[in-house]
């Protein structure tokens, strides 16, 4: 699996009662381009400003299979959490 740092770039406008709404402008890799793209692209009652910029992360798997297993591990890890170490112990298993 391979995990690609990105950037998502966000519009925004305010309605009457000052609620944020945010729409997706794009995805970057670079963050630089990211605040390129939401310059002057928030409408509020201010006025004009920036959009907000987030960071992201996505996931390329190169196989169906690395995709499956790649789920089961995070299903153990979900499972794990809720567990005491007591119980953990119990069952003879490591906390990952």
């Amino acid at each position: 699996m391979k995990k690609i740092k990105i950037y998502i770039a966000y519009a925004g406008s305010e309605d009457n009662e000052g609620v944020a709404r945010w729409s997706e402008i794009a995805k970057f890799t670079n963050h630089d381009d990211a605040l390129k793209a939401v310059k002057g692209k928030y409408d509020g009652w201010r006025g004009k400003r920036d959009g907000r910029v987030e960071p992201g992360e996505i996931e390329i798997f190169e196989s169906f299979e690395e995709y499956q297993d790649s789920k089961k591990a995070q299903l153990k890890k979900e499972a794990l959490k809720k567990l005491t170490q007591e119980e953990i112990d119990a069952l003879g298993i490591e906390r990952e």
